[in-house]
């Protein structure tokens, strides 16, 4: 997926340097209005969809914390909509590079599941694939909600913004591909911190349904077993999911969509 990853956003950012315009401007000129109408018909059903998963991110992380999702729901529609709506590109960017770093607890989290990493390491290398349906609809959800839709109209729009000229395409290229490993490593720990928690804890009860907190509480007993650990690997699980949530509705709003 990482190699898909950067062959899509490369051409979007490509595509951006070279002609200056967002990927919506390309379609319509290229493809006449109809194709746009119903390519941008479609998108904004995808992203409501993922707005709505993004906010029902923020009230199950926070319910965590014992904040009500009455109270942060509101709260972070509140904050994404002065972003959007108040603040620019150059602003928002900055805000959302130092909610970043926060990505880098799941790195924690994985760690301290004390995984397999001799099985997750050949699993990597060496994937098992299965063709019955709870594997695919996984494969799928995995590589819909990593290489999205609205990331392409989003990477060819930040170029645009930022005024990036071909001369400057070998640094926007590096810039693409960094990004792109960056984010399927970020995307390799989260999948080896949740295999190592929530898989373990797959009990009927589980499947048939539970509270968040009692879900993240099973993340919790499985990455220790004293009570203040538990309470810490919580933590640490959903301070890398709130950002993350936050983070998507906000990209949704971007010049050229």
């Amino acid at each position: 997926m990482t190699i898909a990853l950067y062959v899509t956003e490369e051409m979007c950012a490509r595509l951006g340097v070279v002609t200056g315009k967002g990927l919506s401007d390309l379609i319509r000129e290229e493809f006449g209005f109809r194709s746009t109408f119903f390519v941008m018909v479609a998108g904004f059903f995808v992203d409501l969809a993922n707005v709505v998963a993004e906010f029902a991110g923020v009230a199950e992380a926070m319910q965590v914390f014992g904040v009500s999702k009455y109270v942060s729901v509101p709260i972070a529609a509140v904050v994404v909509w002065v972003l959007v709506l108040r603040g620019n590109y150059r602003q928002v960017e900055k805000v959302f590079l130092v909610l970043c770093t926060f990505y880098l607890t799941y790195v924690v989290s994985a760690v301290m599941a004390k995984p397999d990493w001799l099985l997750a390491g050949k699993s990597m290398v060496i994937p098992n694939f299965q063709f019955n349906a709870p594997y695919l609809l996984m494969l799928t959800a995995l590589v819909g909600t990593t290489i999205a839709p609205w990331q392409f109209f989003y990477m060819q729009a930040s170029f645009v913004e930022k005024r990036i000229g071909a001369r400057q395409y070998k640094q926007a290229r590096a810039d693409v591909l960094a990004g792109s490993i960056t984010c399927m490593a970020i995307v390799f720990f989260i999948i080896v911190c949740t295999a190592a928690t929530l898989y373990v804890f797959r009990t009927p009860r589980y499947h048939a349904g539970v509270g968040s907190r009692a879900r993240l509480g099973a993340a919790g007993r499985a990455l220790g077993r004293c009570p203040f650990r538990r309470r810490l690997a919580q933590r640490v699980l959903v301070c890398g999911l709130d950002p993350a949530a936050l983070y998507r509705p906000c990209d949704l709003r971007r010049p050229g969509l």
